[in-house]
């Protein structure tokens, strides 16, 4: 939807800023979702290599969740 892209824009914007994306930190399916559509973003403008580190630090707050959720997805 909608709402969903600006918020990867608004991702994208801030990292490019130097500032942490806004990532869901409760909900693994809802993080992976956003973290999908932002590196979808980022592929457009050639801006992957800069969002790799801060989707890296938000998903490894999962930890083993993360393994689950690309699993179970």
């Amino acid at each position: 939807d909608s709402q969903e892209m600006l918020a990867a824009y608004h991702n994208l914007f801030l990292i490019i800023y130097s500032r942490p994306p806004i990532i869901d930190s409760e909900d693994i399916s809802n993080a992976l979702r956003q973290a999908e559509l932002l590196i979808k973003i980022a592929e457009v403008y050639g801006s992957v290599p800069i969002i790799r580190p801060y989707l890296n630090n938000c998903m490894l707050q999962y930890g083993r969740d993360m393994y689950t959720g690309f699993v179970a997805g």
